[in-house]
């Protein structure tokens, strides 16, 4: 479903972010317009109202969009959003992490981050309230990250990481966590020159960013690299429960498909 307009878009996307509830005016204001509403504000929303509304009349749906005294609502169920869908993955992995079941959560880890793409709502300039959301919902991805890589380290499942594991710290070089975690993801492999190479890349980064050393975890696993140290003995994997199954965990493509890709309607896409 072609939604054209930047403002047309963030009306659809601060309703999606609501997920059903009232979305107050002066909320849609705010979210619309980050520096100076126009005058006729009020106005403009009711119109990208009904045009929103006839689109989704147009390709055979219902009209989502409901009109109460202090604002607007979307009537979405929760299986229809893939954010909704990509929260309810994500916490079903970390708690089945948690439990120790690493297949389990490699499945539904994988399942939350095949539905991501760049950014949510990617392009289109929202107010302060709404980009924090935003950045929360950032949050949570990273969150899935960090879970799915233990996840797959606990399954000695190193080859899938390295492709992961080599995008994100091009995405966030200067976590440190995660250039640990490719530094022994390499060195578990057997790659040992190349497992250095990331670490002279991680402190040259450092350094030229922000005028530090590597931390002591880092520094740690790089001394455990140079003097050829049991990968299990600073990885800690080999104190966690690892599940009989996980042989036939597959490795997932990282090219997930897209967050918001399944607006309203389940064919809709901003």
């Amino acid at each position: 479903m072609p939604i054209k307009g930047q403002l047309r878009k963030a009306l659809l996307g601060i309703l999606l972010l609501n997920g059903g509830r009232v979305t107050q005016v002066s909320t849609l204001i705010d979210g619309m317009w980050p520096t100076a509403p126009p005058r006729s504000a009020v106005e403009n929303i009711r119109t990208y109202i009904y045009q929103l509304r006839s689109v989704f009349q147009s390709y055979g749906g219902d009209d989502r969009i409901e009109s109460h005294s202090s604002g607007y609502s979307l009537d979405v169920d929760a299986d229809e959003l893939d954010l909704s869908r990509f929260m309810t993955l994500a916490r079903s992995g970390r708690e089945t992490l948690r439990l120790g079941r690493a297949s389990a959560a490699v499945a539904c880890l994988t399942g939350a981050r095949a539905l991501w793409s760049d950014k949510p709502l990617g392009g289109i300039e929202f107010g302060a309230n709404v980009s924090a959301k935003l950045v929360a919902i950032e949050e949570h991805r990273r969150q899935v990250d960090a879970d799915l890589i233990e996840a797959r380290m606990l399954l000695h499942d190193y080859g899938a990481l390295i492709p992961m594991l080599r995008q994100l710290v091009a995405e966030y070089p200067l976590d440190e966590a995660l250039w640990c975690r490719f530094v022994i993801t390499l060195y578990a492999l057997g790659r040992t020159a190349e497992a250095l190479e990331a670490y002279a890349d991680a402190r040259r980064v450092l350094r030229t960013e922000l005028g530090i050393e590597p931390g002591p975890e880092l520094r740690r696993v790089q001394q455990a690299v140079l003097s050829g140290e049991d990968p299990e003995t600073f990885v800690g994997v080999a104190q966690r429960q690892v599940p009989r199954d996980h042989d036939t965990i597959p490795a997932e493509p990282y090219a997930p498909a897209g967050i918001f890709a399944h607006a309203v309607p389940s064919h809709a896409a901003l």
